[in-house]
């Protein structure tokens, strides 16, 4: 996939206060075929998948390990190379986790008024 940037679009855009959340692959411990999901697991997470996919899509990978093997004009183009991850925000999984049910009152406590 060719980036907006270099395809001689007037298109441009930045990391700062982009908001990066996070997600994971999980494996019930009881599930049949568990040891064959975790092999899976590893595999995808290898570095050389990573570096395809990020070839492919430039979207943020879980093996930040591959920036230092990618060329750095791809690289200084992802959510995850050092530059840009320090001007992200991270949602605070915890927090939401302990205000989900309040905040959600209080959002349709104001959608309600407008």
């Amino acid at each position: 996939m060719k980036d907006e940037k270099d395809a001689g679009r007037p298109t441009d855009y930045h990391f700062n206060q982009s908001i990066i959340e996070q997600s994971c692959w999980t494996v019930p411990a009881k599930a049949p075929g568990r040891e064959e999901a975790m092999k899976l697991i590893a595999w995808m997470m290898q570095p050389e998948g990573m570096r395809e996919y990020a070839s492919a899509m430039p979207f943020n990978v879980a093996n930040t390990t591959i920036y230092g093997d990618i060329p750095e004009t791809l690289a200084k183009n992802l959510p995850g190379y050092p530059e840009n991850a320090a001007r992200n925000i991270q949602i605070d999984e915890a927090w939401w986790g302990e205000n989900a049910e309040a905040v959600q009152l209080r959002w349709l406590d104001w959608m309600s008024r407008a």
